[in-house]
């Protein structure tokens, strides 16, 4: 996702609009886990399953490493890995290695 609407939006808020763009319900169930450092949300499925679900990545003010988004997407192995372009900082260094992660892995 590329720039939120308001920087002053809460992660919280970034999610419900990222769900929504999604084509998922307001009801969707979601659940906090910390990655290597990272905060991440992750999509609960029906019987409380989290794998292949998507992961989210919504702090804008935190620039991740490649190692910590190695690790969301080994760790979780999601459908999907959604992360703001505004967490990357202008690296698009880092952006084109996770990348490349994704295609590998996923």
């Amino acid at each position: 996702m590329r720039e939120s609407s308001n920087d002053n939006a809460s992660e919280e808020d970034l999610l419900v609009e990222v769900l929504l763009k999604m084509g998922l319900p307001l009801t969707t169930r979601t659940k906090t886990v910390d990655v290597d450092g990272l905060h991440v949300y992750q999509v609960v499925a029906e019987g409380d399953s989290t794998e292949g679900q998507p992961v989210l990545y919504l702090n804008e003010h935190a620039k991740p490493t490649l190692e910590q988004l190695r690790a969301i997407i080994t760790d979780l192995t999601p459908s999907k890995f959604v992360i703001l372009d505004d967490a990357f900082q202008g690296d698009n260094q880092l952006k084109t290695n996770l990348n490349q992660t994704c295609k590998a892995m996923m």
